[in-house]
């Protein structure tokens, strides 16, 4: 009977082995679709940090554009050192003046090299406002190093230098989360097709590193993702030394660089067959068994055998089959513990691949919306919560920290329900939060991680406040998880989670990637900040130069005003000096005149003697008058009010008597006076007039 039961048997083993071959068959090309996800994963980690390092540099670009006076070291060294420390993963940072010479570094070294060689430097010079470097060989490290410039451009747009960031490839991997596959390699290739790094050969010698020659990379540099599947042999050769391995080469779009994310054939395939092997030999185990016990117990063994020969078919097409419990006898209760056993531990590894690949999703897919929302701090807060709640759910809300840190505010909530989120952004846009007490203080003070994975009645009293209660009585409150901001070792903030419906619990993974994504977040939005505060310095820098100008005109009006009045009062000072010389010649001629008559012998002419002198008087009366004028001067110069010494005077007179003075200052010239009033009276200051 034995041997019937296995001629029946062995068929169905031939059909079921079959089977299992295709099922292998999609199990490698699930594995390959993972290996596409890690890849897709590590570009958009790549793109972030070539998001990141534009944003970072547009920031230092506009700040150091925005500076009075030369960029050298001494004016732009320590900004630079301090956005190197900020940083972290760079290797240098310096600046070139148009020419493309070292002008100013983080470390001061380097000042005059000249890069004009440099295919960057050309780039920029030729009107590019960013450049992204190929991969070039350290002169004394022998290490691959990447270059990013930008142009530095002054308020009214022209440029005034140019600004790099070195880095070393490898670091980048800094920036890479845990849980890939130990055997994963990670190749990053720049847009001239040069191995910049490789973790499995980072030792890979610089005249075999580049790879553009095979026609997958070139149409990976063309943009075009590609899926390697043991294939691509001038790959494999060029990257791998010949290795078979599986996995995507990536474009990183904004750099046009391409990742590599791959493993090795071989333990796939080997695993693929052990696993064949083995559940091959269960197989035919299985129906051995059956037959020996269908042959033992006949027709109580045939039914239990049979549940558990469809069972192991459906656990080898990847099924989670139910084993039905056995009566059959202690045999088949062992044989159906094992299966069952063994369902379990291919449903534990299904469901662990499941929640990595949703994870990386969710963290790429998070990355992008990052990126799309630019520096707008208020765009970018919106996104980040928006993002969240959609593939972490329910609600999310980020408060900030103040400047002091001593509470928190509402920045930003979503939930996908308009009633639910109406209610949230009212009680939490109310008074702050402060950060010392509850949870708040777990979450800022110490930096921890909240996690409440079921919010019971008695718990919901003890960590929501009585105003706040209204929420959970209208939608529900089940679970809770919270995660602080963190950027360069301080807490800004915190991100929240809830979830209205009972029975979806938050577990410790929700908040190891909730963790990742508040990570990203927070270094978002410290660029953005750093984007916003560069935009105001260069607003105030435009404001004070503008006041700048409006004082130096001011002050070249003053000048000139001086000069004026300088010149004024030369003038005045000349003419002053011309008129007080003609009563002193007036003076001299009539004392000489007077010394004449008197030294003649038997002069008796008093008459012309009296003349004289009366010529002497006027005159000197006319230098007094014009010593008061002096005097006039010199008190407006002092600031004090000119006293006029107004009376009824006759102008027509006035004129015949200087008319009648000058007259007696010349004998070659003839004075007279043409007036149409014989008078014109009036109130005057008669001495000033003359």
């Amino acid at each position: 009977m034995t041997i019937a039961v296995l001629a029946l048997l062995l068929p169905l083993l031939a059909v079921v082995l079959v089977f299992y071959q295709r099922v292998a068959a999609e199990r490698r090309a699930a594995e390959v679709g993972h290996a596409v996800i890690f890849g897709q994963a590590v570009a958009a980690v790549v793109e972030g940090f070539g998001h990141d390092l534009e944003s970072s540099t547009l920031a230092a670009a506009i700040a150091l554009g925005s500076r009075d006076g030369e960029l050298d070291q001494s004016t732009s060294g320590l900004y630079l050192r301090r956005l190197y420390d900020e940083y972290g993963v760079l290797r240098s940072l310096f600046l070139t003046d148009l020419r493309g010479r070292i002008v100013a570094s983080y470390s001061g070294a380097g000042i005059g090299l000249d890069l004009t060689e440099r295919s960057y430097v050309r780039a920029l010079q030729a009107g590019a406002d960013t450049a992204w470097g190929p991969g070039l060989r350290g002169l004394e490290t022998g290490e691959i190093t990447v270059t990013f410039g930008r142009t530095v451009r002054a308020p009214d747009g022209t440029p005034r230098a140019y600004l790099f960031a070195a880095l070393y490839p490898p670091l980048l991997l800094e920036r890479l989360t845990g849980g890939y596959p130990p055997d994963a390699d990670i190749t990053f290739v720049d847009a001239q097709g040069l191995v910049l790094h490789s973790t499995s050969r980072p030792d890979l010698p610089f005249e075999r590193r580049d790879v553009s020659r095979g026609p997958l990379m070139r149409r990976a540099l063309a943009g075009s993702p590609v899926t390697i599947d043991g294939d691509a042999p001038v790959i494999q050769a060029q990257l791998f030394g010949g290795q078979m391995r599986f996995g995507a080469l990536v474009p990183v779009p904004g750099s046009g660089w391409v990742v590599a994310f791959t493993r090795p054939l071989a333990p796939l395939e080997g695993r693929l067959r052990a696993e064949f092997s083995r559940q091959a030999g269960a197989i035919a185990l299985i129906m051995l068994l059956a037959a020996w016990l269908t042959a033992l117990v006949a027709r109580r063994a045939v039914r239990p055998v049979s549940e558990l020969a469809a069972a192991a078919a459906a656990i080898a097409r990847g099924e989670r089959p139910r084993i039905p419990p056995s009566a059959a006898g202690p045999e088949v209760a062992q044989l159906a513990a094992g299966m069952a056993a063994m369902s379990a531990a291919v449903a534990e590894r299904e469901d662990a691949l499941r929640r990595q690949s949703a994870r990386l999703q969710v963290l790429a897919a998070t990355s992008r919306a990052f990126a799309e929302a630019g520096l707008d701090t208020q765009v970018l807060l919106d996104a980040i919560v928006r993002s969240v709640a959609e593939h972490v759910g329910d609600g999310c809300s980020i408060m900030l920290a103040s400047a002091d840190g001593a509470t928190l505010g509402l920045a930003a909530v979503c939930h996908p329900d308009p009633a639910a989120l109406a209610l949230a952004e009212q009680i939490m846009a109310g008074e702050p939060r402060h950060a010392d007490t509850g949870l708040a203080a777990q979450l800022v003070r110490r930096g921890q991680p909240v996690l409440v994975p079921e919010i019971t009645p008695e718990l919901l009293g003890a960590i929501v406040r009585d105003e706040d209660r209204s929420y959970a009585a209208r939608f529900g409150f089940h679970s809770l998880a919270a995660v602080p901001l963190r950027v360069h070792r301080r807490t800004i903030g915190a991100m929240s989670l809830w979830r209205d419906r009972p029975g979806d619990a938050y577990t410790g993974a929700d908040i190891e990637l909730l963790q990742d994504v508040a990570d990203r977040a927070a270094l978002a939005l410290d660029h953005a900040r750093l984007f916003q505060e560069a935009e105001e310095r260069a607003t105030a820098y435009a404001q004070l130069n503008a006041t700048l100008r409006e004082t130096a005109e001011a002050r070249d009006r003053a000048l000139a005003a001086a000069q004026e009045a300088l010149r004024t009062r030369d003038e005045f000072v000349a003419s002053a000096s011309h008129d007080l010389k003609n009563p002193l010649t007036t003076v001299k001629a009539a004392a000489q005149a007077a010394r004449r008559r008197l030294t003649r012998p038997g002069n008796g002419d008093h008459g012309a003697l009296l003349a004289s002198l009366g010529m002497i008087d006027t005159a000197a009366s006319k230098m007094v008058k014009q010593i008061d004028a002096l005097l006039d001067v010199a008190r407006f110069q002092m600031g004090q009010p000119l006293d006029l010494a107004r009376r009824p005077t006759d102008l027509v007179r006035l004129v015949h008597q200087a008319a009648a003075e000058h007259r007696q200052t010349t004998a070659r010239h003839a004075i007279s006076v043409e007036t149409a009033e014989p008078s014109l009276i009036g109130q005057w200051d008669p001495t000033r007039l003359e």
